[in-house]
């Protein structure tokens, strides 16, 4: 009987574990306030959500209910990649960077500010040369 126990226990241990990976978008959009058209005081902060998983699939919601969605997301036997779009500041769209952070299936692959002052390819390209110290 412990033959055939150690057996089966040494066929699941090098059984192939197959696990599916993800992809969640998320996409912070800063809208300029109604009334003046400008972004100031009043400008709204939306986030969509893509994902595979259909309850996370949402378009146009609050940060709050983005962040309640990515608490919740779970993977299928392995990490989920986020990777979050955004023209909005970090402050806006902390809650849901927090969110990612405080759920194990997630990981953050990338933010993408693209209408930042210094483009992210000009970043990479610092980066990759080394920070250069000025006396």
């Amino acid at each position: 009987m412990k033959l055939i126990f150690a057996a089966l226990l040494l066929a699941f241990a090098l059984a192939p574990v197959h696990a599916e990976s993800r992809i969640v978008g998320v996409k912070v959009t800063w809208s300029p306030n109604p009334q003046s058209g400008v972004f100031e005081g009043g400008a709204r902060i939306r986030v969509s959500i893509f994902s595979e998983v259909k309850g996370e699939n949402q378009r146009s919601i609050s940060v709050e209910d983005a962040a309640k969605i990515l608490r919740r997301a779970e993977g299928w036997g392995s990490m989920v990649e986020v990777g979050i779009v955004t023209n909005a500041q970090l402050a806006d769209y902390l809650p849901i960077l927090q969110a990612i952070s405080q759920n194990g299936w997630l990981n953050l692959a990338f933010v993408d500010g693209g209408n930042g002052y210094v483009p992210a390819a000009e970043i990479k390209r610092f980066m990759s040369v080394g920070a250069v110290t000025k006396s």
